[in-house]
């Protein structure tokens, strides 16, 4: 195992490889703390969740990873209901990939100004002139 840090997980694998007497002398293991168990713990079955639904059949991969999910919620929801409420996914399995800007007149919404008009207004305040709306 090369020399570096690490602040991995002590995984049954890792547990066995430190447990060789080259390696074993060199490896500085400490417990979990609890500040970090959130973080540490999350990324572990981070990476285990991408590699099952990874390996899952193409065509059914979106379907059938969020049915794993949804049971892994499930199971979170028997320790803490709260972190988990809203949270389940929406059939189908769909992604929010953004929100288009509205479309507005040069006055805005409602009759207030747009964001071009506002700056303009404000520049020709602060060139001494009356602000208008000159140039929208």
């Amino acid at each position: 195992m090369p020399d570096g840090a690490y602040y991995a997980l002590v995984t049954q694998a890792l547990s066995a490889l430190l447990a060789s007497e080259e390696v074993g002398q060199r490896a500085l293991v400490s417990e979990l703390r609890d500040a970090d168990a959130p973080d540490r713990l999350a990324r572990h079955i981070s990476v285990l969740l991408g590699a099952a639904i990874g390996a899952m059949r193409d065509g059914d991969r979106a379907v059938d990873g969020a049915a794993l999910i949804e049971r892994l919620i499930d199971v979170l929801a028997e320790f803490s209901s709260s972190a988990v409420v809203g949270e389940h996914l929406a059939p189908p399995p769909r992604v929010l990939e953004g929100v288009r800007t509205r479309r507005t007149d040069r006055l805005g919404e409602r009759g207030q100004l747009g964001h071009r008009a506002t700056n303009l207004v404000v520049h020709e305040a602060r060139q001494g002139g009356a602000p208008t709306l000159s140039g929208v």
